[in-house]
């Protein structure tokens, strides 16, 4: 039964993103650029129902209840604390700051000044 209900909210939410995209590209190129990260985010929950995590029967049915659950999850993430550049504050800017500080004596004296800058800008967004 579970498994069902898991392909029925793939199936579910992969119709809601193809609708989504054939929705977008029928802007002008300008207009769908703005439209990036929406886009980028709405193709990560589609794989993130793609893979096998393991949602509970009861998070699959009320997702399933939605109307349009891709729109859902969408506003939920966009009502978050966290923000996409905070996520790649953290994923990608922070190890990148520390891996070039541990090879610092390999940098030119603009290269590290820019990492600073870089890293002071991310400290400030984060409220650090």
């Amino acid at each position: 039964m579970l498994e069902e209900l898991k392909k029925e909210l793939r199936d579910k939410i992969n119709v809601e993103y193809a609708e989504y995209i054939m929705n977008v590209i029928t802007y002008p190129p300008n207009k769908i650029i703005d439209f990036s990260q929406e886009i980028t985010i709405r193709d990560a929950f589609v794989g993130m129902f793609e893979s096998d995590k393991n949602y509970d029967e009861d998070t699959i049915r009320f997702l399933l209840s939605k109307k349009n659950t891709l729109d859902y999850l969408y506003n939920c993430w966009r009502k978050c604390d966290y923000s996409l550049s905070s996520m790649l504050d953290e994923n990608v800017i922070d190890p990148l700051y520390y891996e070039m500080m541990q090879n610092k004596n390999n940098l030119d004296l603009d290269s590290i000044n820019n990492l600073k800058k870089i890293r002071y800008q991310s400290e400030e967004r984060a409220g650090r």
